[in-house]
Order: structure tokens, then C-alpha cells, then sequence
């Protein structure tokens, strides 16, 4: 969202690396606000961003196979599933930005995949303007 209040998202979108970007250009050139899914990749791939079959690091691969390992593992235990998640998976990785160019205009940007090993289909509160952002030249941004 920039300072005049122009807003441009993304959600639910795959293969792709770069969604704040593909954002960007929905803002930009884009006559809808928000794109989701399938929609939301297809206009990517038409504003020249490239397709990435394999978006996972090798670390972030471990890491899942972990977490699906131990999710295993307690599904046969009688401990109840409300307990069965770590620490770690009961935050988030939200990233928001708040930025100020050299003449004083403000924009700002969230990007999440929210909780890991999300649920297919969950979008997140950080992309909606009013809950995740929200940015207006003349007051100021969140």
C-alpha cells in the first residue's frame, strides 16, 4: 500500500518467490486490488515473473519432513491434538515493512505463509488493508 492509499495483493499464490512483488504489480497495473490462487500466478507469469516449481529450500524440506514425522508419531498417542503442537509452531512469520523515501512518501507491505504447514487454503489476515496494513500519505502507516 503506498501513500496515496493504492493497494495491490496476492493470496494463496504458488511458485512463485517473489509475491510482494507480484503485489507491487498488481497495484500498479492491475484494475483489481486482490488476486488469489491460480488467477493470482497466471497474472504473474503474464508480468514476467518465472515459475518455480520448487519453492522449499533444502533446510525448509528437512524441516517439514520433521514436523510431518512427529505429527506421525502423536496422531498414535492419546495425548490430545489441541497439546500436540510445539512452540514453534504456535507462532508465525509475518513480515511487515513500514517504508519513507527521501521526499517523505510512505508505503508499506506485509508477506507471510502464516503458520507453517498451513492448512490448504488459508489466507491470513497480513495482506488485508485495515488488519495486516495499512498506509495513508497524509497520517501516517501501520
Amino acid at each position: 500500500m503506498d501513500a496515496d492509499m493504492r493497494y495491490g495483493a496476492v493470496m494463496g499464490i504458488k511458485e512463485t518467490v517473489h509475491a510482494v512483488s507480484v503485489a507491487r504489480s498488481v497495484m500498479d497495473k492491475c484494475v483489481h486490488n486482490i488476486l488469489v490462487g491460480d488467477g493470482a500466478l497466471q497474472w504473474a507469469l503474464a508480468n514476467g515473473f518465472s515459475r518455480e516449481k520448487e519453492v522449499l529450500t533444502d533446510s525448509a524440506r528437512l524441516e517439514w519432513e520433521a514436523w510431518r514425522d512427529a505429527k506421525k508419531e502423536a496422531s498414535s498417542s492419546s495425548e490430545p491434538a489441541s497439546q500436540q503442537q510445539s512452540a514453534e509452531e504456535k507462532g508465525h512469520d509475518t513480515i511487515g515493512f513500514i517504508c519513507m523515501d527521501a521526499t517523505g512518501a510512505l508505503c508499506c507491505g506485509t508477506s507471510t505463509s502464516g503458520w507453517k504447514f498451513k492448512h490448504p487454503g488459508r489466507v491470513g489476515d497480513a495482506p488485508v488493508v485495515g488488519s495486516g496494513l495499512y498506509c495513508d500519505g497524509t497520517v501516517g502507516a501501520a
